[in-house]
């Protein structure tokens, strides 16, 4: 304890002991240096607040903002940064560089006293601002990444001590050895250093994993069903363990090793948090980038497809960024990751199976250029069924047929161009689809099938979208030709898909095939005593009173059948609204009951 207060006595006095030791010509120039050296300080302090406080003004945080996008965000974080940080460290940095160019200041204890103050402080500075920015900002409104207010705080308040007490302790451990100060005082600090770095590993992992939610209230009372705990609790036990665990070998005159474990376990923590918070600011850009207007307006590009594309880049970023921060921790910890390296490089670029080459990155661009392609091809049926060319004087069925075709033909050339990327020969493709072909071709005919009557209709098109149909007993509107298949929407709105060799294979009644008149008939049965004239008058009257009903053909009334039980009538009609047959034959029967009961006309 005594060795230690005098260590820090000499700290103190090394600037009087530096200056009194100086020839007289020496202690002048001293003196005039740092009255400029005073007023380059003050005037530097003085820049360096105007600048800091209109950067805040300018680009800080709004409090009474409380929806800020994210490009705000990350554009006031980075003022902030820029603020709280780099000037201030740059300020530091400048009179830093003064110090050590200069022969008479930077000279002896005080000079080291000095130099090492300026590198810690200029740390602190840095590291303070990084958090600050990062877990509690002004407005909690404007956090670069989506975490609780209460732990952000905590972590932060955490984070903020271990970085001084580490700073502080290490500062006086690597003075004590610059100046070569007396071995059981550096001993001493050094182990002091390594106490106070194992008991923020564990500050920080209690502050950061520790999840007491995860345990009822028993469980927190006894503290002994370790199965009960979160990972991340169990996490943060083990870490704290570890570092109790580094520092005993100190305690037996390890110290190197103590230290080596001690900091990269603290390197491991900022390595671990830096690809964290990478990763989230990754994933909140990449989100960012898909809310964009230009993707849904100019591309045409489904809400539903950009929420998928979202999944699956977040689906592959969270494996590489393990291989990556595995391949960074296992350098960190001293292991040769060279051949790990050129073992991935090898993979990646690719290697051979007995006489074939397979490369990873040759795949994943041929996906990536085929998805590429087919969204092109996508955006291209989209414009002309909804976009600038859909503004073109062409029959919907028409529009339907070409948009078919355009997804078909996209298929193709996306499939051959997906190929074409990954180096692959279309020479070998053929081989090889020759030689399935004959193994797979009988369990694939029916599909083939389907898939040749797709590409037939779309062509010879004896059936269009919109057209009312009769297929294999099903009566519906054609609402969808595909490759493979026809969807027809029934008159209970049912959706039935017939496939397309059913449609070509059997017989096709195509009740507007030449025209969108569409006949409606409805049976009527009166009594005998009744007046046909009237009836017929009544009927006729009421389907011309109906705005759906075409005046041409005319609206009829027919005798079917005569008994002596009653009169059996056929009510006739044309209309060009086919969807709303069902709705128009409903209005006509309604019309029709209300004025049989006017006119006295009594039903069979």
């Amino acid at each position: 304890m005594a060795g230690f207060a005098g260590f820090l006595y000499d700290i103190v006095k090394s600037p009087v002991a530096w200056y009194t030791q100086m020839s007289p010509d020496g202690q002048q120039s001293v003196r005039e240096h740092l009255a400029y050296a005073v007023l380059a300080v003050v005037l530097s302090l003085v820049l360096a607040v105007f600048l800091s406080f209109l950067i805040k003004r300018k680009f800080g945080y709004r409090l009474v903002d409380d929806t800020p996008s994210y490009g705000k965000r990350a554009i006031t974080a980075a003022a902030e940064l820029i603020a709280t940080g780099l000037i201030p460290a740059a300020m530091i940095g400048a009179f830093l560089i003064w110090f050590k160019n200069n022969e008479i200041m930077n000279n002896g204890n005080f000079g080291i006293f000095i130099t090492y103050i300026c590198y810690y402080l200029l740390g602190i500075f840095l590291l303070r601002a990084i958090i600050k920015v990062v877990f509690t900002p002004n407005n909690p409104k404007w956090r670069l990444i989506e975490v609780c207010d209460a732990w952000a705080k905590s972590l932060y308040k955490a984070l903020l001590f271990s970085i001084i007490a580490i700073s502080i302790f290490s500062f006086f451990s690597r003075v004590a050895i610059q100046t070569r100060y007396n071995a059981d005082v550096i001993y001493a600090l050094k182990l002091l250093a390594g106490a106070v770095k194992a008991v923020c590993i564990v500050i920080i992992a209690r502050t950061a994993l520790y999840d007491n939610k995860s345990l009822s209230d028993e469980d927190l009372q006894n503290e002994a069903n370790f199965t009960s705990m979160s990972f991340s609790s169990k996490a943060s036990i083990g870490l704290s363990f570890a570092a109790v665990i580094a520092f005993v070998p100190s305690l037996f005159g390890y110290i190197v090793l103590s230290e080596f474990i001690l900091d990269r376990i603290i390197a491991s923590f900022i390595l671990i948090g830096a690809l964290y918070i990478i990763n989230r600011l990754i994933r909140v850009i990449f989100h960012a980038i898909l809310l964009l207007k230009f993707w849904r307006r100019t591309l045409r590009i489904s809400p539903k497809t950009l929420v998928k594309t979202e999944f699956w880049f977040t689906f592959f970023l969270n494996p590489l960024m393990i291989v990556f921060a595995a391949i960074l921790l296992l350098g960190l910890w001293g292991v040769s990751v060279d051949i790990l390296l050129n073992n991935t490089k090898r993979f990646l670029t690719g290697f051979n199976i007995g006489g074939v080459h397979v490369s990873i990155t040759s795949i994943i661009m041929g996906v990536v250029a085929f998805f590429v392609s087919m969204m092109v091809f996508k955006m291209i049926r989209n414009s002309l069924k909804t976009g600038a060319l859909s503004k073109i004087d062409m029959d919907d069925g028409v529009r339907s047929s070409l948009g078919s075709g355009i997804g078909f033909l996209g298929i193709i050339v996306s499939f051959l161009f997906g190929i074409a990327v990954m180096g692959g020969s279309l020479s070998s493709i053929a081989i090889v689809a020759g030689a399935l072909s004959f193994g797979i071709g009988l369990g694939m005919q029916q599909i083939v099938s389907n898939f040749v009557s797709g590409i037939i209709l779309l062509f010879e098109r004896p059936l269009k979208v919109g057209d009312l149909v009769n297929i294999a007993g099903q009566e519906g509107i054609v609402r969808q030709i595909n490759i493979r298949t026809t969807e027809l929407e029934t008159a209970t709105k049912s959706a039935v898909i017939i496939p397309n060799a059913t449609v070509l294979g059997g017989t096709l009644i195509n009740l507007t095939h030449n025209s969108r008149t569409t006949k409606i008939t409805i049976p009527v049965s009166i009594t005998p005593d009744n007046d046909f004239q009237k009836v017929q008058t009544v009927l006729i009257g009421i389907a011309k009173e109906n705005k759906r009903i075409l005046s041409t053909p005319a609206p009829y009334v027919a005798i079917n059948n005569v008994s002596s039980g009653g009169i059996d009538l056929e009510w006739g009609c044309y209309t060009s609204d086919i969807g709303k047959r069902m709705h128009i034959m409903n209005d006509l029967r309604g019309a029709m009951l209300d004025a049989f009961v006017k006119e006295g006309i009594k039903l069979k």
